[in-house]
């Protein structure tokens, strides 16, 4: 059974909704996403996945300019820890490398 879609899905909606403030990123920074644990991602890799995902997008906002929208994402990914995903992806990818879901959804996170 493919579960990946749905939690695609999920992340995705959380994640690139309508680019979150500061405010409403504090509310959901460490907070998986409620349905991955009956997707058979464990809330750690669920976690991270969204930030990764998140991490991504703000990545791609950012222009370089100084203006004030980069000041605004620079303060969103240091929030969200996004120096750090790489890592924490890793160490997420070494502690469940025999769960198939956890790693489709950081595949998935991966290239979005």
């Amino acid at each position: 059974m493919r579960v990946l879609p749905a939690f695609v899905i999920l992340i995705v909606a959380s994640a690139c909704a309508c680019a979150p403030g500061v405010e409403e990123l504090e509310s959901a920074e460490d907070k998986p996403l409620s349905d991955s644990a009956s997707l058979g991602i464990p809330d750690d890799a669920s976690t991270v996945a969204s930030r990764l995902v998140s991490c991504t997008h703000f990545a791609g906002e950012f222009n370089g300019d100084q203006s004030e929208r980069d000041k605004e994402v620079a303060v969103v990914m240091a929030e969200l820890r996004c120096d750090t995903i790489e890592s924490e992806a890793a160490a997420i990818r070494r502690k469940y490398s025999g769960n198939t879901a956890v790693m489709e959804a950081l595949d998935s996170a991966n290239e979005l």
